[in-house]
């Protein structure tokens, strides 16, 4: 709050004093203007235009390699949001409807895998210490593997490591590392046993 008070201070009266080290109020200024018109023509390009139902699928997915996302499949579908500038998909991977990926993470995510409608991931996370609240922001990556199958409105949270071939349910809560070819659900999502081995193993229990 001082240092915005300073800022308006300085600006009014013309002054190139500094308030933050060596930059002046001026050049803050110019700073905050060049990433935030960076921001809003990055976030206009990849939300507002290619996340369109009315983009052609080819279109999106030359728009949002402009924007500086990798992706090297075509199947996005319309509506997902990407408020995130490290995001990675691989080839024949499908992205459905309203997928959210989120903070400043890197998101990894494999080839050959179906993300269902409405999925988050979710880079951005907090320390919190009793007394004092929660801490400043910080990033954790997230990595999907490859022919990896999440159901629809999952969240899968940061630092999260989804090996190859897993499934998730719909409505999963995410976090951790899940075991390749294995599949998990719930909240917080955990593996989930088949019901036919289990009662085979009951048969022969008793």
């Amino acid at each position: 709050m001082n240092k915005f008070r300073k800022l308006t201070k300085s600006i009014e009266i013309g002054s190139a004093s500094s308030i933050d080290g060596d930059q002046s109020a001026f050049q803050l200024l110019v700073i905050s203007l060049k990433e935030d018109t960076t921001t809003l023509s990055r976030q206009f390009v990849r939300n507002t235009v290619a996340g369109s139902i009315f983009v052609p699928r080819a279109l999106r997915w030359i728009l949002l390699n402009l924007s500086g996302l990798v992706i090297e499949t075509p199947k996005i579908r319309e509506d997902c949001k990407f408020n995130n500038s490290f995001v990675t998909i691989g080839k024949q991977t499908s992205i459905n409807r309203a997928c959210y990926f989120e903070g400043s993470g890197t998101i990894s995510i494999g080839e050959r895998s179906n993300i269902g409608p409405g999925c988050y991931f979710l880079t951005s996370t907090h320390k919190r210490q009793l007394g004092i609240g929660l801490d400043h922001p910080f990033s954790e990556p997230i990595v999907v593997g490859d022919r990896v199958w999440i159901g629809a409105r999952s969240t899968i949270l940061p630092g999260t490591v989804i090996g190859d071939d897993c499934v998730v349910g719909a409505g999963s809560v995410v976090k951790g590392k899940l075991e390749p070819g294995k599949a998990y659900g719930g909240v917080p999502a955990v593996e989930l046993k088949s019901k036919s081995a289990s009662s085979k193993f009951q048969t022969k229990k008793n």
